[in-house]
């Protein structure tokens, strides 16, 4: 989401064949009400993301918690 949909440069970043990329962002967009060539549906996909992170982080102290780095 932070390469604006170039396919090469995230390819690069992921070390993943730009196809896999391609592939990836598909499954995406099948995803019901899913317009990634919308700058608000990327924005939710993102948001989304963002706030699954979220929800996998835990206090450092508490048993069994996960880190994301």
């Amino acid at each position: 989401m932070d390469h604006g949909g170039r396919t090469v440069d995230v390819a690069r970043e992921l070390t993943v064949h730009p196809n896999t990329d391609l592939n990836r962002m598909g499954r995406l967009e099948d995803l019901p009400g899913t317009d990634l060539n919308d700058p608000q549906g990327r924005l939710e996909v993102q948001l989304a993301l963002l706030i699954d992170a979220i929800g996998q982080v835990t206090h450092p102290y508490e048993r069994g918690s996960r880190r994301v780095s």
